[in-house]
């Protein structure tokens, strides 16, 4: 393992406890930027299933839509939030905040993988219980793949998010942007990762092109699918999509489908 001091982000902000760093983001402004690289999505309908955290009125990750009620998101979003009335959940849209299909939902209830673990990231899921969605063609659920689907090094898949566009600042994106990737090997990951990868999590690669802080938690589906969920975005390292891959939880592992399965009958 390479002892950079690559901060790996849990594509979120604040957490630097963890030997790896979240990908969400809970100081950020809106600005003209997103993922690293890739391109702008500009029609809510491509993605319909992709959703964006916001607590205490600061944007936080991303998600994805299983159904009206249920959004699938990483653990360590809402790991140890104090007040889940601070949190609530936005659909429909492109856009970091507004958008003319916007629909906005509280969370009443939340509920990480039951071994999940903060140090590591291992079983890094949660599960949010919402007060509901209208399901439409700009609102419409991930397609979840059949438990134990394996994916090999070299399937491409797509990353959307709102998270940082450079390494330069902390801006997020004020337009949803997506990146078509490869996923690497499990043997890179470990190389790189060897304190905490485990054989749930999948590796993408692309130098100048990958996911940043705030995009934790999006869905990472397989490009030129309808909608059909690989993964959820991780973690990763700062700076952001240089040669060293992002990580994100495969869904599609048993035991991460049981959990799904037992939380929202799915």
């Amino acid at each position: 393992m390479k002892l950079l001091l690559v901060l790996l982000f849990y594509l979120v902000g604040t957490v630097l406890a963890s030997p790896t760093i979240p990908l969400e983001e809970t100081n950020g402004t809106p600005g003209d930027g997103r993922i690293i690289g890739g391109y702008e999505v500009t029609d809510s309908k491509l993605f319909p299933h992709q959703v964006g955290l916001v607590y205490n009125n600061s944007f936080l990750c991303g998600g994805s839509v299983l159904s009206e009620i249920f959004v699938l998101t990483a653990a360590h979003c809402v790991y140890g939030l104090l007040d889940i009335t601070k949190l609530y959940v936005h659909a429909g849209t492109v856009f970091l905040y507004g958008g003319s299909n916007i629909q906005i939902a509280n969370v009443s209830a939340f509920q990480c993988y039951e071994h999940y673990n903060p140090v590591n990231s291992s079983g890094d899921l949660a599960i949010l219980r919402t007060t509901g969605f209208t399901l439409n063609e700009y609102v419409r659920p991930v397609k979840l793949p059949l438990p134990g689907t394996t994916w090999s090094p070299g399937t491409m898949v797509t990353a959307t998010g709102w998270g940082r566009y450079n390494n330069s600042n902390t801006d997020l994106s004020g337009i949803l942007k997506a990146a078509d990737l490869p996923l690497v090997s499990g043997i890179e990951c470990e190389i790189e990762f060897s304190f905490n990868f485990t054989d749930h999590m999948l590796c993408m690669y692309g130098f100048n092109n990958n996911v940043c802080k705030g995009d934790s938690g999006g869905p990472v589906i397989a490009t030129g699918s309808t909608n059909f969920l690989v993964g959820v975005v991780s973690f990763g390292s700062i700076p952001c999509a240089t040669t060293i891959p992002a990580v994100i939880i495969n869904v599609a592992y048993l035991e991460m489908r049981r959990f799904i399965s037992e939380v929202t009958g799915l």
